[in-house]
């Protein structure tokens, strides 16, 4: 397994903590890398460009700190022979619906701000960071749970605040797959009783 950390993130510092404490350092490797570098390892492996994100062989990236604390607390059971069963892929998709959420919130502030305070590379910057998760989802769209699971709920609640908060992004128009998805996900009558107006 690979570690792709930041040695001042807290987040980053939760997971190596972890790492020594299981005693995981010998299955674990720690790679340093920059969050502002576009074309650097991390943004392979975590498009969001947030630290920590876990490669592992068996099960793909894992990334959001929670994530790969219960990741790697469940892979010490299973060294001890001890049963513990995640839906890894949920949780995974419900991490990246909250970056995804977490970049157009930050992008939203920005547009509340004064027009002559606002600073526009800041939005196109969050911006990007949801395309290129979207990008990613809409790869993979016939792998999303059809069920009311956490991470369906969590994207499906993400989509549509996009469309709401920031219509211009035309997020799902060059996503058919992701449309349709979101479009049949937000018929359940709990997504129609909470929709904002």
């Amino acid at each position: 397994m690979k570690l792709y950390y930041s040695p001042n993130s807290p987040y980053a510092r939760k997971v190596r903590v972890l790492i020594l404490e299981r005693d995981l350092s010998d299955k674990v490797e720690l790679i340093e890398v920059s969050t502002t570098d576009p074309n650097g390892p991390l943004f392979l492996v975590n498009p969001l460009g947030k630290v920590p994100a876990l490669a592992t062989s068996e099960d793909g990236i894992v990334h959001d700190s929670p994530v790969i604390c219960e990741y790697l607390d469940g892979f010490t059971s299973s060294l001890a022979g001890k049963g513990r069963v995640i839906d890894l892929s949920d949780k995974c998709l419900a991490a990246t619906a909250q970056g995804i959420l977490d970049a157009g919130y930050a992008a939203r502030m920005e547009k509340q701000r004064p027009k002559e305070l606002q600073w526009q590379q800041w939005t196109d910057k969050q911006f990007q960071k949801i395309d290129r998760t979207l990008d990613q989802i809409e790869a993979t769209a016939e792998k999303l749970p059809t069920e009311a699971t956490i991470g369906a709920i969590a994207l499906a609640c993400t989509l549509e605040w996009l469309q709401f908060r920031h219509a211009e992004g035309n997020w799902l128009a060059k996503r058919p797959k992701l449309n349709n998805w979101v479009s049949g996900f937000g018929k359940r009558s709990s997504m129609l009783q909470t929709r904002p107006a």
